[in-house]
């Protein structure tokens, strides 16, 4: 009987270890991925807001904004269903036993 509890204490740490290692990784891959998305967004910004006013630079950059969200989207997607797996994992584990 108490090999048994033993048993499952320690598959909860591991669930806990394995779900924060999945939600570490997922916040830092959605987070890197949302920021250079945002700077190649702020970069595209100044870079319109300096440039003369043709015809041609607004639709260019907006244009190259929602190809930056495209790109950018498949990171932060990747990194939120990481950090849900690994939340899920997490609570899994059950109660914390100290």
């Amino acid at each position: 009987m108490n090999n048994d509890s033993t048993d499952r204490q320690q598959a909860g740490l591991v669930h806990r270890f394995f779900g924060g290692l999945l939600m570490t990784v997922g916040v830092l891959i959605g987070g890197l991925g949302g920021l250079c998305t945002l700077s190649f967004i702020g970069m595209m910004l100044v870079s319109m807001s300096s440039a003369n006013h043709s015809s041609g630079v607004l639709g260019n950059t907006l244009a190259s904004a929602m190809l930056s969200l495209f790109v950018g989207a498949f990171p932060m997607g990747i990194g939120a269903v990481l950090f849900l797996a690994g939340r899920s994992l997490w609570r899994s584990a059950g109660p914390r036993k100290s």
